[in-house]
């Protein structure tokens, strides 16, 4: 359904910004390279994508209150971080 209303946004001529998030825990590249494709096709203004980053004393949503730590993205997705920026450049 948002989709749907972004067009119609787009399509009488209102100014579409979206915001994305990749990156998250156990999110998959095969899942984030769908959210960049979704993002892609859309007739957005313009977009926002942010990579998921856990900092110190954060709470992870899979980990629980009592394990608190620092995540990278590689450490997040598995993938080197050089492997999502080949795919946001691709």
């Amino acid at each position: 359904k948002i989709c749907e209303t972004i067009r119609k946004c787009s399509a009488r001529g209102i100014f579409t910004h979206c915001f994305f998030m990749i990156g998250f825990e156990g999110e998959t590249r095969e899942e984030m390279e769908t959210t960049i494709d979704l993002a892609c096709s859309l007739p957005l203004n313009s977009i926002s994508l942010s990579i998921v980053n856990y900092y110190d004393d954060s709470v992870s949503p899979d980990s629980g209150e009592d394990h608190r730590t620092a995540f990278t993205l590689d450490a997040i997705t598995g993938y080197e971080p050089q492997v999502l920026e080949e795919i946001l450049n691709a």
